[in-house]
């Protein structure tokens, strides 16, 4: 019974930190709309999701290294630091010298990633093949500056804002390029969901940070900029929708709730994001539920890792 719990643990996808991270930020958006019930449920299998991710990380290490190696399975790992980073954030007001303690470990562990990720990029020589997925390790850092809580993470999470403000537009025009060059192949072209997700993250960051030079301007641009991003992974979700299930379907959760939680946050500024905010919200709650339910419900479907 406990090989075979091992071994599951081994074949469980890295699309799963996708999942996790998706469930958590809806749980968030959800008790902010009062709807505290269904919150808490659904943060309670976030957190169990975590530990299975956790426990494959710890058990199974090699397993970690091959798809930190793999050029469209890498870009997912750090899912699983930016989901301790919002973890942490929630454990602030109840348990701070914990929640300090988890970020700090959400910090290094991200950059760590980051440098290996590009590290092995550059080993392998992948840099044509830019994926959006690629977004996720420096663009995804913001969810570790958003998740600071203490003074002294919260002056460094001023300086992850600034990095992924500098590296989002040259970042995205090689990424964008490359799939305009090469088409995606069948894999790829579920990554095609991360799209969704680096505009809103910067959007909640000039949010959080006013402090930041021409926030209101960029958060201006970033918001239509963001539309046009969001219809670029609502497109590449129906194409791989008419495809066999695949967990790489868990790229249009995560994306599309953190596209929810930004564009709510905005309506102060824009009260046509409210619309917005609910299409993506309906949008990542239907995915999250549906690739879960079919990773649970048909086995098979969770040997493969996308």
């Amino acid at each position: 019974m406990l090989n075979n719990g091992i071994l599951l643990l081994r074949r469980t996808p890295v699309a799963l930190n996708g999942i996790a991270i998706s469930l958590i930020t809806l749980a968030n958006i959800y008790s902010l709309l009062g709807l505290m019930l269904l919150a808490d449920i659904i943060f309670v299998l976030a957190i169990i999701i975590f530990i299975i991710n956790a426990l494959k990380c710890i058990i199974h290490n090699n397993v970690l290294i091959s798809e930190l190696d793999n050029y469209i399975q890498g870009g997912y790992v750090p899912l699983f630091s930016m989901f301790l980073a919002t973890l942490a954030y929630h454990l602030y007001k109840s348990v701070p010298l914990l929640s300090n303690i988890l970020w700090s470990i959400a910090f290094i562990l991200h950059t760590a990633l980051l440098i290996y990720l590009y590290y092995s990029h550059y080993r392998q020589k992948n840099f044509t093949a830019l994926l959006p997925s690629w977004f996720i390790p420096p663009i995804g850092f913001i969810a570790i500056g958003l998740g600071a809580s203490s003074i002294n993470a919260l002056h460094l999470g001023k300086y992850i804002f600034i990095f992924a403000d500098i590296i989002i537009i040259p970042l995205s025009i090689m990424i964008i390029r490359r799939q305009i060059v090469d088409r995606l192949n069948d894999s790829e072209l579920y990554t095609t969901g991360i799209y969704a997700a680096p505009l809103s993250l910067l959007i909640l960051a000039l949010i959080h940070d006013k402090d930041i030079t021409y926030a209101s301007v960029q958060l201006e641009v970033f918001f239509y900029l963001n539309i046009v991003y969001n219809l670029f992974s609502l497109v590449g979700m129906i194409m791989c929708l008419r495809r066999k299930f695949s967990p790489g379907l868990a790229s249009f959760t995560f994306p599309f709730a953190i596209s929810a939680l930004a564009t709510s946050q905005y309506q102060d500024i824009n009260h046509f994001c409210l619309y917005l905010a609910y299409i993506t919200l309906s949008i990542a709650s239907i995915m999250t539920l549906y690739v879960t339910t079919r990773m649970i419900i048909t086995p098979e479907n969770r040997n493969i890792h996308k």
